[in-house]
């Protein structure tokens, strides 16, 4: 069923589907890093004094350590929990946000965080570069591409698209690997971060809210 035809209770019950599936991922993460490191194991992002950033600037809570991740966990529970359902679509959402920056941190602190072509976490240097770039004009806005295009063609207008408008893209998931081919049709005038794989496409809200 197509997104367009669905009413608001199922599309409510999809969005809530998918971030108990999310949550699911976070524990067993946590899990895994809480029996390698221990709960005293620091964790956070490297080249920024705000950790974690999104989890931060959404709720206020610093996340320090992994112990700190349980309370996290059960924020999102909560919100999955609340009952008003014009308010289950946007709990999930954020339910969903803060649990992948949580799986997002913890991939950084076993060491498996991505390597070369992708960018990864957007430091707060590169921040605040990108935010003078954005406040003068240079940059006119960013644009967020995910998953993949079905031909090459439709790849080559979106990036047309950007060259003439001077748009900053943040890349995640297949269209990373379509977009790392050192082809300049694809990046002649045009600035990629290719940030990564699935729960690194957190970084784009993060890079909004700050």
């Amino acid at each position: 069923m197509r997104a367009s035809g669905m009413n608001a209770d199922s599309l409510a019950k999809l969005g809530v589907s998918g971030a108990e599936e999310i949550l699911r991922l976070a524990k067993k993460e946590l899990k895994e890093a809480s029996r390698r490191l221990g709960e005293e194991a620091a964790i956070t992002f490297p080249g920024t004094i705000y950790s974690l950033p999104l989890i931060y600037g959404l709720t206020g809570r610093k996340v320090e350590k992994l112990k700190d991740l349980n309370e996290i966990l059960n924020l999102c529970n909560s919100l999955l929990a609340k009952e008003e359902p014009e308010g289950k679509l946007f709990n999930a959402g954020l339910a969903s946000l803060m649990a992948l920056e949580l799986v997002e941190g913890l991939r950084y602190a076993l060491d498996k965080k991505p390597g070369p072509p992708c960018a990864g976490f957007i430091t707060d240097l590169t921040f605040r570069e990108l935010s003078l770039e954005l406040a003068d004009g240079t940059i006119p806005g960013v644009a967020v591409i995910v998953g993949s295009a079905k031909a090459d063609p439709l790849v080559e207008e979106l990036i047309k698209e950007g060259q003439e408008g001077g748009l900053l893209f943040l890349v995640a998931g297949s269209m990373v690997a379509i977009l790392d081919v050192g082809d300049d049709r694809f990046h002649d005038g045009v600035s990629f971060a290719l940030v990564g794989g699935v729960s690194i496409q957190l970084h784009r809200p993060a890079f909004v809210i700050f």
